[in-house]
């Protein structure tokens, strides 16, 4: 590979990383900032790594003025002058700025072993010492900063590695189980024909190699471990740190071990002093992973690398970390699951890891991160390559492009492209991503729109690449939309505060009717096509403006503030008058950045168009091809829209009464029901009515989409309550 290709690949690595670092943090960061020549420079000086440099964020046009975090990105020399001088000299001109209350100092470091070094340097006082330091240098050049600030340290960690097998080796045998036991060949490479769907073995290896590997891996190496990260306030590290420093003999004694999972190993137990885990390729999926001790290996790696970066110094040092190499050993269980099926293996490994991983409560988007959906979709996107529309990442995890996507902006995204703009924007990550076990024991996710039931059960590529399409074809247009209202909405400015209000609270109500408008108004995003949105400033004005007419419009006295996009009632009486408009003024999908425009600033249909008042807030009616008729209860409302559809398309009704079956099904005479019966051509049939707005509008859809309903042709309307409001 040559130089040139060798200083891209790292200055994107650098680029990735500080976009997934801003998207995690919630930091907007517009769009273009990395492709001004001046900023490529200097994010070239950070790849390079070889000398000591900084970059403050707002010189890369990331962070603005009046933003309240403003970051620094370094490259550390290992020079005294870089944290005397050169540090806090660039940290100062953003402290010194108006309505700056945090500096973040992002680390680019090579390795685990460089990222613990620096962060064993900088302990506690040396950070005092550096605030003091900044702030200092602050008041020097603008004399009237005199402000209290935090001073927070990341680091990022730009790996490097080549193709090759990770082993651990130089195993102790007498010390080896093997669970379940096997024949007495332990040198033989294959596996006992009766060896069960999971395999273990059981040994006991030097902490220091198991230090190691995670020097050369990374974090990626717990990818699987839902609890990595999380801190840990027993003072379990104090207490490991000091068992290696003076009885490294006895760490084995103390702690419960590490646990390797691997999956479908042909070569798992190479001989009896060797074990392969798996090969490591930068272009792949790590094959294994630590699923319990990442505590042990981190800490231990820190105790390790941060007395390395004493040892040549001193000699009392020297001899302590040589003791701890030669002496401190760890319980070792590795675990290959081997099941032929492979969701029956996702399935053993999941279940697994989580147990392993229960002592403690643990982030709801880690933990999501292992469920077989989000797993298979992560696959399905890494086996696109180049062509994927976006890959997911976990919280802090590195990005490899500019399309990666962490879980919960995934979730936030597909949340308004399932016509929810109010739960992307309230629902916090423990809500949106929450697990519920279902009766036959599976989990799934509480928000049912995030995975379709049909996503986990398709067996082929095929089937899988016809359900992403239709459920996820949007997401990246979404998730990228999002990102460029939040650019526009920093610059908007008014004296008009509810339009004001609007347009600060409104990014998710914004980017789900966009992507509705782009795509017909179908729920499924199969045909989905769509570019950068020009005009992007004055859409989002002239939209806040219908959304404010139609807010008054449900209620004149109502405030226009943040409450009112929290739930999806404004959002569907928007839908339902950009339909209107639609087909009044004879628009076609595709539909172009003009006729947006248009659809959106069209004045609302009169009654003459129709028949029937389509914004007649005072009347609860269904709208069944241009009929309309008043209904007095809910259960009225839906046997009306099922009664059309089966009438009206008979030949879906066996496939409609099979898929809908825990709410529409076929009655028999001695049946006692009566609310939400109908007949059809002497046939009784029952719809449920007893469901919240959102399933009954749910069911509703799901009926038009099984028969094949055209568009325009229900409409169904509660009086007082506009999150009652469906069409089709």
């Amino acid at each position: 590979m040559g130089r040139i290709r060798e200083n891209k690949i790292r200055r994107d690595q650098v680029v990735s990383a500080i976009r997934v670092l801003l998207e995690n943090q919630g930091i907007d960061s517009g769009s273009d900032w990395d492709m001004d020549s001046d900023n490529l420079k200097k994010l070239n000086a950070l790849a390079d790594g070889s000398a000591g440099w900084t970059v403050y964020s707002g010189d890369l046009g990331i962070t603005q003025e009046e933003d309240e975090t403003k970051l620094i990105f370094c490259v550390d020399s290992g020079e005294p002058d870089f944290f005397r001088q050169q540090l806090p000299q660039e940290a100062a001109r953003a402290l010194a700025e108006a309505g700056t209350k945090t500096i973040q100092l992002v680390f680019f470091v090579r390795d685990m072993q460089s990222r613990i070094s620096l962060e064993t340097r900088l302990d506690a006082a040396d950070l005092r010492n550096l605030r003091k330091a900044i702030q200092n240098k602050a008041t020097g050049s603008v004399p009237s900063v005199k402000k209290t600030y935090k001073l927070l340290t990341n680091y990022v960690l730009l790996q490097e590695y080549m193709a090759q097998d990770v082993r651990l080796t130089n195993l102790r045998p007498l010390e080896m189980l093997h669970e379940p036991p096997v024949d007495r060949s332990i040198t033989v490479e294959t596996q006992p024909a009766d060896a069960g769907d999971i395999q273990a073995r059981v040994f006991t290896v030097d902490l220091y190699q198991l230090v190691q590997k995670y020097n050369l891996i990374g974090d990626t190496l717990f990818q699987n471990n839902v609890r990595f990260g999380i801190n840990e306030a027993l003072g379990v590290e104090q207490s490991m740190r000091e068992t290696l420093a003076s009885e490294p003999e006895h760490f084995w004694f103390k702690n419960n071990g590490v646990t390797f999972l691997i999956q479908n190993s042909h070569t798992f137990l190479q001989e009896s002093k060797t074990v392969l885990l798996g090969r490591l390729d930068p272009n792949k999926l790590l094959p294994f992973s630590v699923i319990n001790g990442a505590q042990t290996i981190t800490t231990a790696a820190r105790y390790f690398f941060g007395l390395e970066a004493k040892a040549d110094k001193n000699a009392d040092d020297k001899r302590i970390l040589e003791a701890a190499k030669r002496e401190a050993h760890v319980l070792v269980r590795v675990i290959n699951v081997i099941n032929k099926d492979s969701t029956r293996a996702d399935q053993d490994s999941r279940a697994i890891s989580v147990a392993l991983n229960r002592q403690k409560p643990i982030r709801m988007d880690d933990i999501a991160f292992t469920h077989p959906a989000v797993l298979k979709l992560a696959e399905y996107l890494r086996k696109q390559g180049d062509g994927a529309p976006f890959t997911l990442v976990r919280q802090g995890e590195t990005a490899t492009n500019i399309g990666s996507i962490d879980l919960i902006s995934f979730a936030r995204a597909r949340m308004a492209c399932a016509g929810q703009p109010g739960a992307a924007r309230t629902k916090g990550r423990d809500k949106l991503l929450e697990l519920k076990t279902n009766e036959d024991g599976s989990i799934r996710f509480r928000q049912a729109e995030l995975f379709s039931p049909d996503w986990l059960n398709a067996e082929d590529e095929k089937t899988e690449t016809a359900i992403f399409r239709r459920d996820y074809h949007a997401i990246r247009f979404a998730y990228q939309l999002a990102k460029a209202y939040e650019a526009e909405m920093r610059k908007f400015e008014s004296a008009d505060t509810e339009l004001l209000n609007t347009v600060r609270n409104g990014k998710w109500y914004f980017v789900a009717i966009m992507t509705q408008i782009m795509n017909g108004f179908r729920p499924d995003y199969s045909d989905f096509s769509a570019g950068t949105i020009s005009n992007l400033p004055q859409l989002i004005e002239q939209l806040a403006r219908v959304m404010i007419s139609l807010a008054h419009a449900a209620d004149d006295g109502k405030e226009i503030n943040s409450n009112l996009f929290k739930t999806e009632k404004l959002y569907h009486n928007v839908i339902g008058r950009l339909k209107e408009n639609l087909s009044a003024h004879s628009l076609r999908i595709p539909i172009s950045d003009d006729q947006i425009f248009q659809l959106i600033s069209a004045e609302s249909p009169s009654s003459s168009t129709y028949g029937y008042d389509v914004i007649d807030i005072h009347a609860s009616y269904v709208v069944l091809d241009r009929r309309r008729m008043d209904v007095s209860t809910d259960a009225q409302a839906l046997v009306l829209i099922a009664k059309y559809v089966l009438e009206a398309y008979p030949e879906a009704e066996a496939d409609l009464l099979y898929r809908c079956s825990s709410w529409l099904a076929s009655l028999d005479s001695d049946s006692s029901k009566t609310n939400g019966v109908f007949w059809i051509n002497g046939k009784r049939f029952y719809v449920d009515a007893n469901a919240n707005w959102e399933d009954k509008r749910r069911r509703m859809s799901k009926l038009c989409a099984i028969a094949g309903v055209s568009p325009d042709t229900i409409y169904w309307h509660k009086s007082g309550d506009n999150a009652f409001t469906f069409s089709w």
